[in-house]
């Protein structure tokens, strides 16, 4: 068995901001569709003035290059380059980094979380297992699961996809004992099992580019050979289901949720599309175009939209929300500036990284890596967007936020200037 160490913890500074929901913007499309404007809520007001949440810089050092994963009260986080994880509990007050144990061993990008569980590579391609309730963790052995491959970045296809109570990967054939590529990792008998899918989705680990799974329909999803390899984790024994993509499937990690898959094409440019998984229909989104992030969950799907250079300001897209089956969405407006009349700092609505919650309900938009200026943390609920408020309160255009990340209760992700990068968290209500 092994244990976490609680390290010393250091003061913070906190600001209200005001979020909320309110009525849901209507997201069915009307005349263009192309502003946010033909979209307000039934009341006028895209905010709930009544939801007050907190956001919370903790002063943590957290790499800039590195991971931030939101769990159920928990954020796990990348301290190092190359190697070192640390985690913290938000609804302890923690401004201090808990110390995990074997984790100045772990990947600060190939990790992944869900819920109260994390799940951990390292520099042996092995995968280590860490229920934070309990404090126990169990490694894989290297004879049922050899990861093919560390992703240098944790956007970059491959890293290992955590939801409910599995967490999918990639083996490496010839150095597992059974020679299966895609296995699930199921935690939920409270100790870790593995379930090989043993219907290999290609001849080699490293023709299988990425992997997915969804939780609640118990549905594991491989990319190989230009096509989706969907499986069914109670039956493992089972031949996935083959969606071939005629466009091929893109670099960036697909997203797999309630019935449906999202994902970029790999054409140049490329565009983003829906796949129905019951009936292995492929659906290109109306606003096709799309650069960077994607994010499906509870119904509704957001990605950056780049039909041309009206799309783009600097690094950050204008997003897109819409809701299953598609194809239409609702796009961010280029006129909705944060500093009030310049794009310096950035427009409501456009980023790099973005989140939602697992009902679909509230979205939260984000830069990338490093902080710079403009990279503002946003929320909405996929129409109008507000700016969280900077909680040391010095900086009157909001708070800064890159590589957002969001569960049930819980929003991550990093703040502070360029390379110099720190924790910030939120508890929703």
């Amino acid at each position: 068995m092994k244990i976490f160490v609680l390290a010393a913890m250091v003061s913070v500074h906190m600001g209200f901001m005001q979020l909320g929901s309110g009525c849901a913007p209507d997201m069915t499309p009307t005349d263009d569709d192309t502003d946010m404007t033909d979209d307000t809520p039934v009341d006028g007001d895209p905010v709930d003035d009544t939801v007050v949440l907190t956001a919370v810089r903790t002063g943590i050092e957290v790499h800039n290059s590195a991971r931030v994963a939101a769990g159920d009260d928990l954020v796990v986080f990348g301290t190092g380059s190359l190697t070192g994880v640390g985690y913290i509990i938000p609804s302890a007050g923690d401004t201090g980094q808990r110390l995990l144990v074997g984790g100045g061993g772990f990947d600060p990008t190939d990790f992944a979380v869900a819920g109260r569980t994390g799940f951990f590579s390292s520099t042996a391609f092995q995968v280590t297992v860490v229920d934070f309730d309990t404090g126990m963790s169990e490694v894989i052995p290297v004879s049922d699961i050899r990861l093919k491959n560390l992703p240098v970045s944790m956007y970059d296809p491959g890293n290992i996809q955590a939801d409910g109570d599995y967490c999918i990967t990639i083996s490496e054939e010839s150095d597992v004992d059974d020679g299966v590529i895609v296995k699930v990792i199921d935690v939920s008998d409270g100790s870790p099992t593995v379930i090989p899918l043993t219907t290999n989705p290609s001849t080699a680990a490293e023709l299988v580019e990425q992997v997915a799974v969804d939780g609640e329909t118990a549905t594991a999803v491989a990319v190989a050979d230009d096509s989706f390899h969907i499986y069914d984790i109670n039956a493992p024994t089972a031949a996935p289901t083959v969606v071939a993509v005629a466009n091929g499937i893109g670099d960036t990690q697909i997203a797999v949720d309630g019935g449906y898959i999202l994902f970029h094409d790999d054409q140049s440019p490329s565009e983003i599309g829906l796949v129905n998984i019951a009936t292995r229909a492929v659906t290109g989104l109306t606003h096709a175009a799309a650069a960077k992030e994607l994010a499906l969950a509870g119904g509704s799907f957001g990605y950056f939209v780049d039909r041309d250079a009206g799309d783009s300001v600097g690094n950050f897209q204008r997003s897109a929300f819409g809701t299953v089956p598609g194809p239409g969405a609702t796009l961010a407006a280029d006129d909705a500036f944060i500093d009030g009349g310049t794009t310096n700092n950035g427009l409501l609505g456009w980023g790099e990284s973005i989140a939602v919650t697992p009902d679909g309900a509230r979205w939260f938009i984000g830069g990338k890596t490093s902080v710079g200026s403009g990279e503002y943390l946003q929320t909405g609920t996929g129409g109008a967007f507000e700016v969280v408020e900077d909680p040391s309160g010095l900086d009157a255009y909001g708070c800064k936020g890159t590589d957002v990340s969001v569960s049930s209760n819980t929003v991550a992700f990093k703040i502070g200037l360029n390379t110099d990068t720190t924790l910030g968290y939120i508890v929703l209500p």
